[in-house]
């Protein structure tokens, strides 16, 4: 088939995948309202399907995420009558109110968290319910939360954990839990299944077990074919959930699926896919450009990964007011000029070819992805007291997506040096976190955001390299990217 067709062929597809998600997305709202809210200061979207008056539930979200990765219960639980309210934990989403940086203290970021949940609690009940208990839904993090608040306040009735993890739970308390873990959450899974087995040792995963001396109802079942993420989105989280509060409540709503999760798979990948035939329309490349082959490619390839956590052993500065991104800042500062350095002494620098290259990878990613993502993932659109934090990182995140670009697209290097130079840069985060594991651990949740920022971005950035020849200024609007992202998704954190 001539390139020419292929492009088009992928375009229409591309095309087709983004209008078939974005109907399935906008699909699983009809019918429900969503009302933005403050409830003691927290903001909260209020979902409901019509004028339906059933149990109020309250939906907690996980580390670093938002009340829209939440969406699939929400909708859900609307659909089938259900009052639900959404809430946004400080220092994410739209919660102006910073976290707590005491994040593995009891009394620091757990109990802040804790009293942002009894706010939307006390606001649902002082908008009248009925004296019925209030149901909690919580992801990752949110689930210690949210039990925590239940040992804490008569008004909660049934918990549901998703993704769990908590030391608090007893063989006598919580007394209604229903836990959920994807099938590749398997240290997630032992705690789940330990729970299970305080109120009757024998029992299995998918069981219920009750204790009706004492009241005790618990289940903790598993999603197949998920992991941490995905399980917000599958059938069998969304209908056992929805099964489990109308056995509590005597409610009788009926499931309505959700296709949110194949609505962003689709929207996402289409959105992906259309930018490789999106770039064939950018001037094509100088017909007779060689690379230079680097000189000193093995120093290149292994010296910043080993010195760079070395030279940082005690780095303990604090400038970023979000979580981590201090450290990761110097890190990848010192890392990306290390890089520089040595390119320069082998000969390779910056080959300047226009900036229009930069410009369509950050326009097409920004008003394209960060559209999308914001209003149907989680929240992508840095608001303004993100942007210093932005700034700040761009400081370290410009020069290392520089170099990195320079290294693998403005030099002859052999084919592997993609897979390897990207595997020895997480190696070096993994070294700094081994050297000083109380303060940086929090890191360790930020690399799977580095990962999907390489598969989609970088990629997306390779393909306008192989059109346009423009590695400097790729790799710039790269490390634009990278701040922008992190500021997007990290926590924005308050002083000691």
């Amino acid at each position: 088939m001539p390139i020419r067709y292929a492009s088009l062929f992928l375009a229409v597809l591309s095309l087709a995948m983004l209008g078939l998600g974005l109907f399935l997305l906008e699909t699983a709202r009809t019918g429900v309202s969503r009302t933005q809210l403050e409830l003691g200061g927290v903001p909260v979207t209020q979902y409901r399907s019509g004028e339906a008056s059933g149990p109020a539930v309250i939906v907690a979200h996980g580390f670093a995420a938002s009340r829209t990765m939440m969406e699939a219960f929400s909708l859900s639980l609307a659909s089938a009558g259900y009052r639900v309210f959404a809430l946004d934990f400080p220092g994410h989403g739209e919660n102006r109110e910073f976290l707590s940086p005491d994040i593995s203290a009891i009394d620091g970021t757990t109990r802040q968290l804790v009293s942002t949940v009894r706010s939307v609690v006390d606001g649902v009940a002082a908008g009248g319910d009925d004296g019925r208990p209030i149901a909690l839904i919580g992801h990752s993090m949110a689930t210690d939360v949210i039990i925590r608040l239940a040992r804490q306040d008569s008004r909660i009735g049934p918990l549901i954990a998703v993704a769990y993890y908590s030391e608090v739970v007893t063989d006598r308390f919580p007394k209604d839990l229903l836990i959920v873990t994807g099938e590749f959450e398997t240290r997630l899974r032992e705690p789940a299944l330990a729970a299970l087995r305080q109120v009757n040792p024998k029992a299995e995963e998918g069981e219920t077990v009750t204790n009706d001396a004492i009241g005790i109802r618990r289940s903790a079942i598993v999603a197949p074919f998920v992991e941490h993420v995905g399980v917000l989105y599958s059938t069998t989280s969304l209908q056992a959930s929805l099964d489990w509060l109308n056995e509590y409540y005597g409610h009788e709503g009926a499931y309505v699926p959700v296709p949110v999760g194949l609505g962003l798979v689709l929207t996402l990948g289409g959105a992906f896919l259309f930018a490789l035939p999106l770039s064939k329309l950018l001037p094509g490349p100088d017909a007779s450009m060689r690379l230079p082959k680097a000189r000193n490619f093995w120093w290149v390839l292994l010296l910043p990964p080993v010195v760079t956590p070395l030279l940082l052993a005690y780095f303990r500065a604090d400038f970023v007011p979000m979580m981590a991104m201090s450290y990761l800042t110097a890190h990848v500062l010192l890392y990306g000029a290390l890089t520089l350095l040595l390119l320069r002494r082998g000969g390779i620098g910056a080959t300047w070819n226009g900036i229009g290259p930069a410009l369509s990878l950050l326009l097409y990613t920004v008003l394209v992805f960060g559209v999308l993502l914001d209003r149907y993932f989680s929240d992508f659109i840095p608001s303004p007291d993100r942007l210093p934090g932005m700034v700040l990182i761009a400081v370290g995140a410009v020069p290392f997506m520089l170099a990195d670009s320079l290294f693998l697209k403005a030099a002859e290097v052999p084919w592997w040096t993609r897979f390897a130079s990207r595997l020895l840069f997480v190696g070096s985060l993994a070294a700094a976190i081994a050297l000083a594991p109380e303060n940086r651990w929090i890191l360790g949740f930020f690399l799977p955001v580095l990962v999907l920022y390489y598969l989609v971005f970088g990629t997306m950035a390779r393909w306008l390299q192989a059109r346009c020849n423009a590695p400097a200024s790729l790799g710039i609007a790269q490390g634009v990217l990278l701040a922008y992202s992190l500021a997007s998704a990290v926590p924005l954190v308050g002083t000691p």
